[in-house]
């Protein structure tokens, strides 16, 4: 029975890839508990009318790929307030972030280990990480520990549908930052997850994350974060899968496409669309209503959208 809840190192998402989550009220949610056959059900969550988008791209194709050359792949997150772009690079047995910018440019000299494979229930994992970075024109030296638990397989249960046969795993990453200076400032974050995926990818269909940050100044951050994914990706359809927005023709044969949001209160602050590595292809700001790929290979693109009030979409286009 457990065999059909291991994840392969095959299902980390492709580049290419763009993977939306709906942002939750985190009000009283929890993870409940741990086990095999197991029924969790978040059916009732509020949708708090905010998205996470993540991109999976060829590190070349982002503005910090230079800087990770070991990196196979890039992820480039976008959730309110956070644009943040991840480098990973495989080493045949887990996905290991090397670098991160958000906006200071972290480096990890001793990589931090995040996706094992295959995973299954009863998989642990133990790491240890170092890494440095300028923070507004001070050395930060960063430290830690990622632990990793694959604790429950069964059913779980978003507004967006039911998902059977996922494998749980939950976790923690506990870092310290001592920011150099006068006088130095030190930082412990504890974050913890707790993470739903089916075995045929590695990205969750539920997920909960709390994090605090302590300061040595006595000043406390609290934060958490519930997204459920939505069920498909946006597909080559007329409205993306929240009906939030609309692109025609689609597929277009002349390469031309017209957008609308659906909330006429809402305006696009910026349009990017790549190409199935990942290369951008299109960049448009403020109010972008057409975009024309004339010229563009026939195939898929992928458009991600920011606007003005601070939502993220992104779906599929086709050149036929």
């Amino acid at each position: 029975n457990a065999l059909p809840q291991t994840i392969l190192g095959s299902a980390f998402p492709a580049i290419g890839s763009v993977y939306t989550q709906t942002l939750a009220d985190t009000t009283g949610v929890q993870p409940g508990g741990a086990g095999q056959g197991m029924t969790w059900n978040f059916a009732t969550l509020i949708n708090s009318g905010k998205t996470q988008v993540d991109s999976f791209l060829l590190p070349s194709a982002t503005p910090y790929g230079g800087i990770f050359p070991a990196a196979g792949i890039a992820v480039h997150e976008v959730a309110p307030p956070t644009n943040y772009y991840i480098y990973y690079h495989d080493n045949g047995s887990v996905y290991q972030r090397i670098g991160n910018v958000q906006p200071d440019t972290v480096i990890y000299y001793d990589p931090a280990n995040e996706f094992p494979y295959p995973v299954s229930y009863g998989t642990m994992l133990n790491d240890t990480y170092y890494a440095s970075y300028m923070a507004s024109g001070s050395l930060v030296h960063m430290w830690g520990n990622t632990n990793l638990n694959a604790d429950g397989t069964g059913t779980v249960i978003t507004p967006d549908g039911s998902y059977s046969g996922v494998l749980r795993i939950t976790g923690t990453r506990d870092e310290h930052d001592t920011i150099f200076g006068t006088p130095n400032i030190a930082t412990h974050l504890v974050s913890t997850y707790t993470n739903w995926y089916q075995p045929v990818l590695y990205y969750p269909v539920m997920a909960i994350l709390t994090t605090k940050v302590y300061y040595s100044n006595g000043f406390t951050i609290n934060q958490k974060t519930v997204g459920y994914r939505q069920g498909v990706q946006a597909g080559i359809d007329e409205k993306n899968v929240s009906n939030s927005v609309y692109s025609s023709p689609n597929p277009s044969p002349t390469g031309t496409f017209h957008f609308r949001l659906a909330d006429q209160t809402e305006t696009i602050l910026q349009m990017d669309v790549t190409d199935i590595t990942g290369r951008i292809v299109f960049t448009g700001k403020e109010n972008v209503n057409i975009i024309n790929l004339a010229g563009a290979v026939k195939g898929v693109y992928f458009y991600h959208i920011q606007t003005a009030t601070g939502h993220s979409y992104s779906g599929k286009l086709m050149i036929d």
